[in-house]
């Protein structure tokens, strides 16, 4: 009751078939959701209270009704079309890099930057494409074909157009160097613009700029030691680059330096089934929110140490 006093329930067995029936989905909830159990406790006072326990699933958006609900304080509120589009990019269940980037034409794209793909391509491969640039475009997701015309997707844009913050803002790359320990003053600030890669290529100068160079001598030569070690740094401003949701249109990859540290930042939440507790148990599996970019940057070849 709502002063905390325990009613109970009368008839155990047909509570616990009406909670099996609805929560588990056979009349509203799809997919189902299994595997549900319903215990029978009976308390001090001889009432019978029914307990129901469902395994956590990160995985799975279920549906009542052929609705989407958010949990606000004590209320289940639907989510509006706006929302439920921005939860699926999120979960990467739908994919941004291969939404079609309306405002832009195939020939709109970067000759240089795809021929450059395609003979790293073809080097580590073995063997030649074969393709023209827009059938190498559709296969590989970064272009589809719409009312007739071939257009590039996101992922098109993002890794094959000269500027790309033309039509999607969001992928310019903010950086910073401040001094001390806080952002209260900063001595340098950029906002680097440019191909996927290119950007990769920028964040990792302007930390080189940055950092200290300490350094020792050796027998007669003087061995330098940079305060980080590159290989360190720019694998992680490479995955802040290729696994950010890029669906968040007013967020930007942050790179602050300080005193102290260097603070990478990417806009996005873990993909589900990925937590921080796994990750430093080192038992999750690796997950892609953008294949396509993974792809490109592998076969480039320089920027991924490891898969996975």
């Amino acid at each position: 009751a709502d002063d905390g006093s325990i009613l109970g329930v009368s008839n155990f067995e047909r509570v616990r078939d009406n909670i099996i029936y609805e929560a588990a989905g056979r009349s509203h909830c799809e997919p189902q959701i299994q595997p549900i159990e319903v215990e029978k406790i009976e308390t001090i006072d001889g009432k019978i209270v029914v307990a129901v326990t469902v395994l956590a699933d990160f995985e799975t958006l279920h549906s009542v009704a052929g609705k989407y609900f958010l949990r606000v304080g004590s209320r289940n509120e639907p989510l509006t079309p706006r929302e439920l589009r921005r939860l699926m990019f999120s979960r990467g269940e739908v994919s941004f890099e291969r939404l079609a980037c309306e405002k832009v034409k195939l020939e709109d794209l970067d000759d240089g930057l795809i021929n450059h793909y395609i003979r790293k391509h073809e080097e580590r491969t073995g063997r030649p494409l074969n393709l023209s640039t827009e059938e190498f475009l559709i296969n590989l997701g970064c272009a589809i074909k719409k009312g007739g015309e071939t257009i590039p997707t996101n992922a098109g844009v993002l890794l094959f157009h000269e500027h790309p913050q033309l039509y999607l803002l969001q992928s310019q790359v903010l950086c910073a160097r401040f001094r001390g320990t806080d952002v209260i003053e900063y001595l340098d600030r950029k906002e680097l613009r440019g191909h996927l890669p290119e950007l990769v290529n920028q964040a990792t100068r302007f930390i080189k700029t940055h950092m200290r160079m300490g350094g020792r001598i050796t027998g007669i030569e003087r061995v330098d030691y940079p305060e980080y070690p590159e290989v360190a740094f720019r694998e992680a401003v490479t995955n802040a680059v290729i696994h950010r949701d890029w669906s968040m249109s007013g967020e930007f990859i942050r790179i602050f330096m300080f005193d102290d540290r260097v603070e990478v930042m990417s806009p996005g939440r873990l993909l589900p089934g990925i937590t921080v507790e796994a990750m430093q148990k080192g038992e999750v599996e690796s997950r892609l929110r953008n294949p396509l970019s993974v792809e490109v940057f592998d076969k480039i070849g320089g920027y991924i140490e490891k898969l996975g």
